[in-house]
């Protein structure tokens, strides 16, 4: 059985720093940007995006876990 469950304080560093990476990468292969600008654009919208952390307002972030309470994947939207 799969369950989501909100993302807890502690996992969101990584989970942030993480979504920065790939979005920087998208940036550069979309826009075809130096890779530090790309990081210099993901990190300015990632970090408005989530301003408050993963207190933010609107954002929802679940962590995806399979019968074995294993994380298998991330799921996060916005409400706007």
């Amino acid at each position: 059985m799969i369950t989501l469950r909100p993302m807890i304080q502690h996992e969101f560093g990584d989970f942030h720093a993480n979504e920065i990476k790939e979005y920087a990468e998208w940036i550069t292969h979309a826009y075809k940007l130096p890779p530090e600008r790309a990081l210099a654009t993901a990190q300015e919208q990632l970090s408005y995006k989530y301003k408050d952390g993963i207190d933010t307002k609107d954002q929802y972030i679940y962590i995806v876990e399979n019968s074995n309470q294993q994380k298998i994947g991330i799921v996060s939207y916005s409400i706007i």
